[in-house]
C-alpha cells in the first residue's frame, strides 16, 4: 500500500515494481535501461515509452505538482532518480 498523507494511493502492479525498485536506489540515478530490465525483464530496452508512460503515471499519484516533481526526478537522456525531499532539506540545513 501507498499513502500521501490519509489518502491511500492505488498503484498497479507494474507501478508498484517500478517504484519499489526507485526506493530502493534512492538518490541513485538509474538508467533507463536498468528500469526496463529490472522492472520489466531481460528482454526489454528499448521501450522508452513504456517507461515514460509509467512514470507519469506515478507522477500524477505521488507528487504535489507532477510537472515539477520532487520524488521522481528526470535525468535528461540517462534515466530517473528517487528523490527523497526530506533528505535534501536536511542537507541544505
Amino acid at each position: 500500500m501507498l499513502w500521501r498523507g490519509d489518502d491511500e494511493i492505488h498503484l498497479s502492479p507494474k507501478e508498484f515494481d517500478l517504484l519499489a525498485f526507485m526506493m530502493k536506489n534512492v538518490d541513485v540515478l538509474v538508467t533507463h535501461v536498468k528500469l526496463l530490465r529490472s522492472v520489466w525483464g531481460l528482454e526489454y530496452g528499448g521501450e522508452l515509452e513504456y517507461l515514460r508512460t509509467y512514470v507519469c503515471a506515478l507522477r500524477k499519484k505521488i507528487e504535489k505538482n507532477p510537472a515539477n516533481p520532487e520524488y521522481i526526478v528526470s535525468e535528461p537522456w540517462i534515466g530517473y532518480r528517487f528523490r527523497n525531499p526530506a533528505r535534501v532539506a536536511r542537507r541544505l540545513i
